[in-house]
């Protein structure tokens, strides 16, 4: 009988400890999207959610390839899915590119934006791999 208090206890802490983290995780995507949205730079990776023309909803990544002033090219990601390893994910169709103004950025970060490809397209997350060498390396 012991136990089986002591599993719900140790249970009920673990779903609060998780909650706690989830949200954090959140907090932090959000704050990291608001920063790096701003200042977009060639090879910072977009992972976005949208529901595709079949009704079914789906994730793709996008990688910056070119920043101009008025919009912003990126290579497409090859596959999407919903669920599916990012491994799978991060290969890009580095022969064709998709353009976005920094409005339809906007409306990304919003979860609004829509075009014939995607509908209330949500921007998950923004990745900026740093492959820059320190200034002190050799």
């Amino acid at each position: 009988m012991r136990y089986g208090k002591n599993i719900l206890i140790l249970a009920v802490l673990t779903g609060i400890g998780l909650f706690f983290y989830i949200r954090k995780v959140n907090s932090d995507r959000a704050s990291g999207i608001s920063v790096l949205i701003r200042q977009p730079e060639r090879g910072d990776i977009y992972k976005i959610k949208y529901t595709n023309a079949s009704g079914s909803r789906s994730v793709r990544y996008f990688k910056v390839a070119k920043v101009d002033e008025n919009n912003i090219a990126f290579f497409r990601g090859k596959l999407s899915g919903w669920n599916a390893s990012d491994v799978f994910l991060d290969d890009y169709e580095n022969d064709r590119m998709v353009h976005f103004s920094p409005d339809d950025l906007e409306l990304m970060q919003k979860g609004k934006f829509s075009n014939g490809e995607m509908k209330n397209a949500t921007l998950i997350e923004i990745e900026r791999r740093n492959a820059r060498l320190p200034e002190n390396s050799l």
